[in-house]
């Protein structure tokens, strides 16, 4: 028997039939042969049920890899929630670390003018007890 060729085949078919899902088809059973019952074409002689159990193995692996995925993606969206969350503390943070700091040199400075009004007036200058406290 002759072996025959699709390209050969699909390119008797007119072009206007080719889209045809019969006339590829047909093709298809002129170059592979008449279904035969208990086999599945292209698969060779692998019984049905090793291939029905190799499908449900590759459709567990797809579902687990969606589920994965589906994770992967929750945990990402958590992720950038908690660095937004954590950007505007240290905002927040800054702010009022950036206030008490101004806070602190106004009353340095207020301190410094104490003591130049205490020198002044000739009273006796307190001595730093471990602080950051300086008569000028």
């Amino acid at each position: 028997m002759e072996r025959l060729d699709i390209d050969e085949l699909v390119s008797q078919i007119p072009k206007s039939c080719r889209q045809s899902l019969f006339a590829i088809d047909e093709v298809f059973t002129q170059v592979m042969g008449p279904e035969r019952p208990g086999r599945v074409r292209t698969y060779g002689l692998r019984p049905l049920e090793e291939i029905q159990a190799m499908q449900c193995q590759l459709n567990d692996q797809l579902s687990r890899h969606k589920d994965m995925e589906a994770k992967h993606l929750e945990i990402e969206a958590q992720q950038a929630q908690m660095e937004k969350q954590m950007s505007q503390i240290q905002h927040i943070f800054k702010a009022k670390f950036d206030a008490q700091q101004r806070q602190f040199e106004a009353q340095q400075r207020q301190l410094e003018v104490l003591f130049v009004q205490m020198q002044a007036m000739g009273m006796p200058i307190p001595k730093p007890t471990g602080r950051n406290i300086s008569p000028l």
